[in-house]
Parts: C-alpha cells; sequence; structure tokens
C-alpha cells in the first residue's frame, strides 16, 4: 500500500482544507474536510473534524464513523455557540480506511471519494450539492452543468443539526485499487478523464501523484484544492 497528500491555499488568504492519512492495523486511513465559504472559520472546522478522526484511530475509546460523526457535529455547534460567538460553522467531511479486503468511509458534503479499478474510475460518494442533486434527478444535464450559477450550493454540511445528513460506503476492495479523495477545488481543475488517463499510463502510484500535482499547479486555481492519492 502506498499514498501521498497535497493541498494548495490557491488563490484564497486562507487554506481552509484540511487532511490526513496514514497506515494503522495494517490499513490507510485517510480524510479530508473543506470548510464551507461563506460562513466564518471553516479553517477550524475543518481541522477540528479530521483531528477527531485522526484521533479515534488510536483512540480506546473508539467509535464508528457513524457515531464519530454525529458527536463531532454536535460539537462543532457547541464550539460555533459557546468559543466562537457565531451561528455556526461548517465543512465537508470524507473518511475512509481501506485495506486489502475492504474499502469503508463516511461521506458529507460535496468533497468526493473516487475508486480506479480496472481501468474505469468511480465516484464512491454522493455530491451533496444543489447541482447534484439537479443531476441525480435528471433536472439539468451534464451540459448545462457546466455552466450552473448555483454549484458551489452545499446542502449537507457537518457542523449543524439542520443540514446534517451524510452516506456511508462499504465495498470489497482488489489488489492495486487506487482512491483519490479531494475537495471541489481539485475535482474542479481535474477532471475524472484527465485523473484516469494520469492513473492508466502509470504503473507507480508516486508518478500519478507527480503528474495530478502538475495538473493542479499547471492550472489557474479558483480555491483551496487538496487531494490524496491511495493505492492498496
Amino acid at each position: 500500500m502506498d499514498y501521498y497528500k497535497y493541498t494548495n491555499k490557491g488563490p484564497r488568504a486562507i487554506n481552509e482544507d484540511s487532511l490526513y492519512v496514514g497506515f494503522h492495523y495494517n490499513s490507510v486511513f485517510a480524510s479530508i474536510a473543506d470548510g464551507v465559504g461563506g460562513l466564518p472559520h471553516g479553517e477550524v472546522a475543518s481541522k477540528y473534524v479530521v483531528d477527531k478522526f485522526s484521533q479515534n484511530i488510536t483512540s480506546v475509546n473508539k467509535q464508528s464513523f457513524r457515531d464519530l460523526l454525529i458527536k463531532t457535529n454536535k460539537e462543532l455547534e457547541i464550539l460555533a455557540k459557546n468559543e466562537l460567538k457565531v451561528d455556526f460553522i461548517a465543512t465537508t467531511f470524507s473518511g475512509l480506511y481501506a485495506n486489502n479486503k475492504r474499502i469503508k468511509g463516511i461521506h458529507i458534503g460535496d468533497s468526493k471519494v473516487l475508486l480506479i479499478r480496472d481501468g474505469v474510475i468511480k465516484n464512491l460518494t454522493t455530491d451533496h450539492s444543489e447541482l447534484g442533486r439537479l443531476l441525480r434527478e435528471k433536472k439539468i444535464s451534464q451540459v448545462e452543468s457546466k455552466n450552473y450559477f448555483r454549484k458551489n450550493i452545499i446542502e449537507y454540511v457537518l457542523g449543524n443539526k439542520k443540514y446534517f445528513k451524510f452516506m456511508e460506503f462499504d465495498i470489497t476492495s482488489k489488489p492495486k485499487d487506487r482512491l483519490i479523495i479531494c475537495t471541489d477545488g481539485f475535482y474542479e481543475t481535474v477532471s475524472d478523464d484527465i485523473i484516469l488517463r494520469i492513473s492508466n499510463k502509470n504503473k507507480s502510484m508516486h508518478e500519478v501523484y507527480r503528474k495530478l500535482v502538475i495538473e493542479v499547479e499547471n492550472s489557474i486555481l479558483r480555491d483551496n484544492t487538496s487531494f490524496i492519492c491511495i493505492e492498496l
């Protein structure tokens, strides 16, 4: 198993993306979070949940992904009101572990977990944005979605019970599976087609990572841009 991570604040003054990846118990644990724009303290929210995820891995009182996310959502609400003195703070979150038997994770918001297997790329997560919902409901076409003016409106986020609705995934893994966990700043810059082409042309995960970084750094970034790549 192999992994790499990358983050770039792009044109923003602050990087509101947070990420973690590491080996534990013969598995790779990884998470990524993107503080919600338009709300205060996005960097605080994203770092808080990623820290909670990484601390939970080796905790004596380890929680399931589901219980951890529910607890963290409540804690973020308290943090916003009692310490930061704002109505609420919010972040996306995608977290998982992967080994030679399974890939199991949890997700809320518009970050992504992409699986590349046998030369095909697949999204393991649901896009919890207004645009994502309209595409699933077939109320807008892929062509129309390119110029949809509310593409960054997120419907489910971590940090407020009113907008808290997550999804889970649990699949059997295969040798040489590749995972890309990324924020919207990454996938709006590097398309699935480009990711797949780079993956299919390179046997080494390090080379895939290097080529993805080149794509990012040769592009005009509009947001914080972060990704983690893993090969099983």
